[in-house]
């Protein structure tokens, strides 16, 4: 994964455009424009151009993570080890 250098007074945040997203998220360049189309990603318009900042889309996944729940399985949900074919 890139890592994303956090923006200072000097270092202001770099836009990402779309491959760039794609690339650091690990997704397709078509899911991320649907995404913006949906209005379901924060984006930003720069003329006509979509960027993406990356402190936002962060805070978005951190947002839109779903925890891991662990719930035990029941018995009877596992699979069966059948008895080997008789032939």
């Amino acid at each position: 994964m890139t890592i994303i250098a956090q923006p200072t007074a000097a270092n202001p945040a770099k836009l990402l455009d779309y491959q760039e997203l794609s690339t650091w998220l690990n997704d397709s360049v078509r899911h991320l424009r649907r995404l913006v189309n949906e209005r379901r990603i924060p984006y930003v318009k720069v003329g006509h151009f979509v960027r993406f900042d990356p402190e936002q889309v962060r805070r978005w996944l951190e947002d839109n993570a779903n925890a891991a729940i662990t719930m035990p399985v029941p018995a009877a949900a596992l699979p069966r080890s059948r008895p080997p074919a008789r032939h």
